[in-house]
């Protein structure tokens, strides 16, 4: 289901509901791609590790993904609104983008995609008001004034997102760096190009994150096992116990 699908689905739920024209329900969902206008400088208490505090830029980067959460009516911040957030970032992380080849309107459209699909499995036998209430919460933090407290996100998926933010801090820690943008392309190589990402090497060149020249950006490795491996070797971490436990006691 695509995001123009998804858009019908609400439309035509509030249709049901209020008995209104397609055009009239169309308005109430005003946009086709739930866009972030109400900026927010604070997280949500409680959502996301402690230690993320340490982190200014991975503060504010995670407040866009919230928004990204909210403003499509989701409840729970997972490591698709993450891939969004980061897609939506300007440069560098656009010029980065751009030198490896990814077409980022594409990955977004696709993106959000996943993100229908997954709440239309999620919308059990009431589809349709499982819709409307989507759609009505999109708009309600689109137009909240503090979206934070007035659409609040219920949780944060705990292994997969853990696992970027893991990965982000360890790469950080590797270079003596607090997490950034470098760091955070690092972690999100593998769900960027469907699991089979440039070499680590070629990441860490092209975000200057490592002096050694490695242009090697149209080389993929086929096995994304292999690829976390050695990420996780570089890092000084058992390959064999990769990923990286999130559960465990942090350095």
């Amino acid at each position: 289901m695509t995001a123009r699908n998804s858009l019908k689905r609400l439309v035509r739920a509030r249709m049901r509901k209020t008995g209104e024209s397609y055009s009239s329900a169309r308005r109430y969902f005003h946009t086709e791609d739930y866009e972030m206008t109400n900026a927010t400088t604070k997280l949500q208490p409680g959502l996301w590790p402690d230690w993320v505090a340490e982190h200014p830029w991975l503060v504010a980067f995670l407040i866009k993904a919230e928004a990204e959460a909210r403003n499509r009516g989701d409840t729970c911040c997972d490591h698709f609104h993450i891939e969004l957030a980061f897609l939506s970032l300007g440069p560098p992380v656009s010029d980065w983008l751009a030198t490896l080849g990814l077409d980022t309107p594409v990955m977004r459209e696709d993106t959000v995609e996943l993100l229908g699909m997954n709440a239309e499995r999620g919308s059990g036998v009431n589809g349709d008001e499982a819709w409307f209430a989507r759609g009505q919460r999109a708009r309600a933090a689109r137009r909240s004034t503090d979206p934070v407290t007035e659409c609040p996100l219920v949780s944060v998926d705990e292994v997969y997102t853990g696992e970027l933010l893991e990965l982000a801090s360890a790469e950080a820690k590797l270079h003596g760096d607090s997490i950034d943008e470098r760091h955070f392309l690092i972690a999100l190589a593998v769900l960027l190009f469907a699991g089979s990402p440039p070499t680590v090497g070629a990441l860490r060149h092209l975000t200057g994150l490592s002096s050694t020249e490695d242009t090697s950006y149209d080389v993929r490795i086929d096995d994304n096992r292999e690829w976390m491996r050695r990420l996780a070797a570089s890092h000084g971490a058992d390959p064999g116990m990769f990923p990286y436990d999130i559960h465990g006691p942090r350095p």
